[in-house]
């Protein structure tokens, strides 16, 4: 199977690497051009490629997938402006649903925040309203709809984690909620 990834240089694309290796599918991940890869160093089924990730060139990336995983994003810290959140968080995913679309992908998968309905809902339901509290939030929220609206369903997942100098782990039990 043929997979296209974005976010592979970030916290849980680097941790995904270590277990996509050899797995017997195809992956592209594509790349900002000032994208540090020293750390990836990828399988023969692994291919990374920098990408403008304008319209035109998630088109032609996208084309032969059968699958989209989506996890960049634009993390929230002091100074960073709004625009930038909403570029990359919230009109970059617009692109990649409508380039999805233009090129029959079957499935795209997003990962967002449970920020997007708030503080302390981690146990919530899909139908559970929107409460962002900041601009990541926001443009988090702002990407689900553009997927909701691009024909997506939402799937909220019940997770814990815990990072200590030792790693990474999560809940051994991940519940999934009814899709809307």
């Amino acid at each position: 199977m043929r997979i296209v990834v974005t976010g592979i240089t970030g916290f849980i694309g680097r941790n995904l690497l270590e277990t996509i290796r050899d797995d017997g599918n195809e992956y592209l991940c594509l790349v900002r051009g000032e994208s540090d890869l020293s750390e990836c160093s990828c399988p023969d089924n692994i291919v990374c490629r920098i990408t403008n990730f304008s319209s035109e060139d998630l088109c032609e990336r996208l084309t032969g997938a059968e699958v989209v995983l989506h996890m960049a994003g634009q993390m929230g810290a002091y100074g960073i402006p709004y625009e930038q959140f909403e570029e990359v968080n919230y009109l970059l995913t617009k692109r990649i649903v409508e380039a999805c679309s233009a090129a029959n992908v079957k499935q795209l998968i997003y990962i967002s925040t449970p920020g997007v309905i708030g503080l302390g809902k981690r146990l919530s339901t899909e139908d559970a309203p929107y409460a962002p509290r900041n601009p990541y939030e926001q443009t988090k929220m702002q990407a689900e709809l553009a997927v909701l609206r691009g024909g997506g369903k939402l799937y909220h997942f019940a997770t814990g984690f815990c990072i200590w100098s030792g790693g990474y782990t999560t809940d051994q039990d991940v519940q999934k909620y009814r899709p809307t």
